[in-house]
């Protein structure tokens, strides 16, 4: 049986869409060759175009839709998906890193899965927004430590901006301002206007820093106006 291992080298912001073949409460942990627990979930692969797996002795392979797999799990992974979970039920999992930290994303209602992974078919993935001509050129994926702290930058801001986008074009379908047809293209154009919205918060703040300098700048010069015409009525009187 294929199993999958996420990886952060490989598997950052990208959506895992499967569906539990076996109550997730009754695995018992196996130790991997680190001695630490390792949780095995027999799981049928449910994303439309399948997932790619991490590389194995260089070879790669990939999980197609509706393949029976073994999801090999860490001990956070396993919380993630184990909680309020059952046997049958269909889960799609993201793995992010937010400060430093890698943390899973876990959604099981139905509509905000169909939400997800359709707007990935129109839209796709934050990597999939790299420039493909750039992006083989890349060492590793990036052009230096600099360029690879900015593009986790984007990612995660991407993220964010999906799954609040997510969240508003479902309170907006829930209460018939829009049709189900209409869905996907407005969780988009919020992603986008949530992404702008994003990208403006430094020059907001580098205003806001250029007012404050010139308030202060302002208040200093009016305490030595201030001072000198004090100064200057002393020496009359």
């Amino acid at each position: 049986m294929s199993f999958l291992q996420l990886k952060k080298a490989h598997h950052i912001n990208k959506k895992v869409h499967f569906k539990l073949g076996m109550e997730p409460t009754s695995v018992i942990p196996e130790k991997n060759r680190f001695g630490n627990d390792e949780y095995h979930l027999n799981c049928t692969m449910l994303n439309e175009k399948g997932f790619d797996c991490a590389p194995v002795n260089g070879s790669s392979f990939k999980i197609n839709i509706n393949q029976v797999f073994t999801f090999k799990c860490s001990y956070a992974l396993y919380n993630a998906i184990a909680k309020d979970s059952e046997d049958g039920e269909e889960l799609v999992i993201i793995m992010r890193e937010h400060n430093g930290k890698t943390i899973y994303e876990k959604t099981n209602e139905i509509s905000k899965i169909n939400v997800l992974m359709a707007s990935e078919e129109k839209y796709g993935t934050e990597e999939d927004s790299i420039n493909p001509a750039v992006k083989s050129n890349l060492n590793y994926g990036y052009e230096s430590v600099k360029h690879r702290d900015l593009n986790r930058s984007d990612e995660i801001k991407w993220g964010m901006c999906i799954n609040n986008a997510t969240k508003i074009g479902i309170a907006l379908l829930e209460a018939d301002k829009i049709t189900k047809e209409e869905i996907l293209s407005s969780v988009g154009q919020y992603t986008h206007d949530l992404m702008h919205l994003a990208y403006a918060l430094p020059d907001w703040l580098k205003h806001k820093q250029t007012e404050s300098i010139n308030k202060k700048e302002e208040i200093a010069s009016e305490e030595i106006e201030d001072e000198q015409i004090k100064k200057n009525l002393e020496d009359l009187f």
